[in-house]
C-alpha cells in the first residue's frame, strides 16, 4: 500500500519500502478516467451513415448538428473502392453549406489500386457553431480556415477524382464529439 499521494487526485505514491498492490493501481486509474471525462466528457456518437449501394459520390445530412454543443468533433470516414482504370486521382471530404460552399475540408492523393482507405476531419466548433470554422485533415495534416463557420454546414459529401472510380456498400462516414 502507498504511503504517500499526489495534493490534486490524490493518487498512490510509493516509497521503496512500501508495499505495490494491484488494488491501489486500480483506483487511480478509476480516478484518471473521472477527472479526464469530467473535463472533456466522453466521445459520443453524433451521426452517422454506411452506404448501401455503389455511389459515384454521396452526401449526409448535418443540417440538424446543435455545434454550439460541442467542443471537438471527428469527422471519420471509411472508403471501400471500386475502380476498372489505372491512374491517380484525389478523395474529397467536406462540409458544405446550401449553397454549396466550403465549409471545412480534406482531401487526398488517390491510385487507381486503392480498394479501401481512411479520412478523418478534425473540427473545433468550441461549443460556438456562429465562428469561422478551423479543421484539420489526416492523413495528409493540412489545416483549413473558412470564413464559414460550423453552423451554415448542411451535408457532408464525398468524391472522387478518378476516373472509373466509385465507393461501394459498405462505405461508412460517422460523426462523433466530445461536449
Amino acid at each position: 500500500m502507498a504511503s504517500q499521494q499526489t495534493p490534486n487526485y490524490n493518487l498512490n505514491q510509493w516509497i521503496k519500502t512500501d508495499r505495490i498492490l494491484m488494488d491501489d493501481f486500480n483506483a487511480d486509474n478509476q480516478k484518471i478516467d473521472a477527472a479526464i471525462a469530467g473535463r472533456l466528457g466522453p466521445i459520443e456518437e453524433i451521426k452517422s451513415m454506411t452506404l448501401s449501394e455503389t455511389a459515384y459520390s454521396f452526401s449526409l445530412d448535418i443540417s440538424d448538428i446543435d455545434w454550439s454543443k460541442w467542443s471537438i468533433v471527428f469527422v471519420e470516414a471509411s472508403y471501400q473502392i471500386s475502380c476498372n482504370t489505372s491512374g491517380n486521382g484525389s478523395l474529397r471530404l467536406e462540409l458544405v453549406d446550401a449553397h454549396l460552399a466550403t465549409v471545412a475540408q480534406g482531401a487526398m492523393s488517390l491510385a487507381s489500386s486503392t480498394r479501401s482507405t481512411a479520412m478523418m476531419l478534425v473540427l473545433f466548433p468550441a461549443r460556438n457553431g456562429g465562428t469561422p470554422s478551423l479543421n484539420l485533415s489526416f492523413p495528409d495534416g493540412q489545416v483549413y480556415q473558412s470564413t464559414l463557420a460550423l453552423q451554415e454546414a448542411t451535408s457532408i459529401s464525398s468524391s472522387m477524382a478518378l476516373k472509373g472510380a466509385k465507393f461501394l456498400d459498405g462505405t461508412t462516414v460517422r460523426l462523433r464529439g466530445i461536449r
